[in-house]
C-alpha cells in the first residue's frame, strides 16, 4: 500500500514526506507488485484518473469532506466581541 497526499505533478521540493507519487512509482518493490494490483484507491479524482491512465488499473476515489459548515468569519462580530481586545 502506498499513500501520497500530493498531486502527481507537484514539484519535488514540496513533497517532503518521501511518499511522493513519483518516488512511489519509481520504487522497485512497488514496480514489482504492479502485476498483483487489481484496484487502487485515492482521495483525489484527478490523481486517480492520472494513476489509472498511467498504470492501467482501475482506481476509485474516496472523497473526504473538506467544506466547513456555519457562517464563517464575520468582521463585524469579531469587532463587537469585547474579548478580542479591539478598541473600535
Amino acid at each position: 500500500m502506498a499513500c501520497s497526499t500530493s498531486p502527481h505533478d507537484a514539484p519535488e521540493f514540496l513533497q517532503t514526506s518521501g511518499q511522493s507519487v513519483g518516488r512511489i512509482l519509481k520504487n522497485p518493490m512497488f514496480r514489482a507488485s504492479l502485476p498483483q494490483l487489481k484496484l487502487g484507491v485515492t482521495l483525489s479524482s484527478p490523481l486517480g484518473a492520472w494513476l489509472q491512465k498511467n498504470l492501467g488499473v482501475p482506481f476509485v476515489t474516496l472523497t473526504h469532506p473538506t467544506q466547513t459548515h456555519g457562517s464563517g468569519f464575520s468582521e463585524a462580530a469579531f469587532l463587537a466581541n469585547k474579548k478580542n481586545g479591539s478598541s473600535r
